[in-house]
C-alpha cells in the first residue's frame, strides 16, 4: 500500500523507496515470510493459514517452504538489479550535474557556497 502511495507523489519518491527496499537493512520479519526465513528457521506447520494470502492457504508445509525459497531467490535477483540500476542512475546524475555546473557557473558558485555553509 505504501508503494502505491509513493507513486502518487513523484517518480523520484518511488525510486527512492525502491532503492531503500533493496537495501540490506530493510527487513520486515514480523510479517514477511521471506525476511523471516532469512533470520530464523521457520516451522511451516505452525503458520496459521488464514494469515496467508488465499493462493498460499491451501499449500502443504513443503509446498509453502518451496514457494518461499523460490521467492527469496527472485527477490535477491530483483534487489541486485535495483542496486545495479541505482549505480547507473547515480553515475548519470553526477555526469548531468557536472555538465550543468560547467554550463551555469553562477548557479554552481551559489550552490557550492550554500553547501559549504551547511557543512
Amino acid at each position: 500500500m505504501q508503494d502505491k502511495n509513493a507513486t502518487k507523489f513523484s517518480s523520484s519518491v518511488s525510486v527512492g523507496r525502491a532503492i531503500s527496499k533493496s537495501n540490506r537493512f530493510y527487513k520486515n520479519s514480523s510479517w514477511d515470510l521471506i525476511d523471516k526465513s532469512e533470520d530464523e528457521i521457520i516451522d511451516y506447520s505452525e503458520i496459521k493459514r488464514i494469515d496467508l494470502p488465499k493462493d498460499l492457504q491451501k499449500m502443504s508445509d513443503i509446498e509453502l517452504k518451496g514457494h518461499v525459497e523460490k521467492l527469496k531467490e527472485e527477490r535477491l535477483l530483483i534487489k541486485k538489479r535495483v542496486n545495479q540500476l541505482d549505480k547507473k542512475r547515480r553515475t548519470f546524475i553526477a555526469k548531468k550535474q557536472q555538465k550543468s555546473t560547467k554550463e551555469n557557473e553562477l548557479e554552481s558558485v551559489i550552490i557550492n557556497a550554500i553547501k559549504k555553509q551547511a557543512t
